[in-house]
């Protein structure tokens, strides 16, 4: 599954933020986008995601452009960890980690080995605005991980995480 750009330029009210990129991410590939603050990367993850339309140009998954396909079938294929965390879910750790599973319907796949993966299985019941942000760092990854994208968006996923979360991540992100 390759997830591509041709000619893709990226525009924050008039100043240019990305001019005319081309790029091809085959499976099992890793990039990492390196930039200032404000340069533009989270609004080309966006645009990666099909939840962003570029100034110019398009991103296409195996051909077909990201942003004609349908919500369902992006999320089947295409998983996005955004930056930031926007709260406003009231539920359990667990409940927060199946929503990842909604794509596919039912049934709700076996969370342990993902809960247990981002030690959270002591924490699945609790509910989530109650987790330290390091602790939702790592629900946010155990509903991506059950998600189980092909392609696998990550907007700064090292925020709040401790040293050896931020390892297991980055082992993590090489064996998927």
């Amino acid at each position: 599954m390759s997830l591509t750009t041709q000619h893709l330029s990226l525009h924050a009210g008039t100043r240019t933020l990305l001019d005319s990129l081309d790029l091809a991410l085959e499976p099992g590939e890793v990039l990492g986008i390196l930039g200032a603050n404000g340069a533009g990367k989270s609004t080309l993850l966006a645009v990666l995601a099909g939840l962003a339309v570029p100034a110019r140009g398009q991103a296409t998954l195996d051909g077909q452009p990201v942003a004609n396909l349908p919500p369902l079938t992006r999320a089947q294929h295409i998983g996005l960890l955004p930056q930031g965390d926007e709260g406003g879910f009231f539920g359990s750790v667990a409940d927060f980690v199946a929503l990842g599973h909604f794509p596919f319907g039912s049934p709700i796949p076996d969370l342990a080995p993902h809960l247990a993966t981002w030690e959270l299985t002591d924490l699945a019941r609790r509910p989530l605005d109650t987790l330290s942000g390091g602790e939702r760092q790592r629900a946010r990854l155990a509903q991506l991980a059950v998600q189980a994208p092909r392609i696998a968006l990550l907007d700064e996923p090292l925020t709040h995480l401790d040293p050896a979360h931020q390892a297991r991540l980055l082992a993590w992100a090489r064996s998927e």
